[in-house]
């Protein structure tokens, strides 16, 4: 990534930065992927602030993008790149929705232990009395 602020990027280097910002944040998703890891509290918290800020930092970018008015032969140019930038979107809309999915089971299937204990703890407690 560019240390420049994004509005001062050119529309070249938003676009190209869009890009990476755009891989980054995949891989950012895939490690929510990783049930060990996503079970730390501690850890859970640590990859959703990174996973803000790249989705924020993308977020900008992308506008800058299309900000520009760009010329017709600019777009023939690039038009690789906007369509790689339109892929990764997608990916990102799918990988997105996979993630969310994947934490709200494991809330839903931490919630059934809890209550499975619980039941548990007062069944053992009324066979001791």
């Amino acid at each position: 990534m560019t240390n420049k602020p994004i509005d001062e990027l050119q529309a070249k280097e938003a676009l190209q930065q869009a890009i990476k910002a755009s891989h980054l944040l995949l891989n950012q998703l895939a490690t929510f992927s990783d049930a060990e890891a996503t079970k730390q509290e501690d850890q859970q918290e640590k990859q959703q602030l990174k996973t803000d800020k790249l989705t924020l930092l993308r977020d900008q970018l992308v506008k800058q993008v299309f900000s520009y008015t760009w010329t017709e032969n600019e777009v023939m140019d690039y038009q690789e790149d906007f369509e790689l930038l339109e892929t990764l979107n997608a990916q990102l809309i799918k990988k997105a929705s996979e993630v969310r999915y994947d934490l709200h089971q494991q809330r839903v299937d931490n919630q059934q232990g809890r209550k499975a204990v619980s039941a548990y703890g007062t069944a053992k407690g009324q066979f001791h009395r």
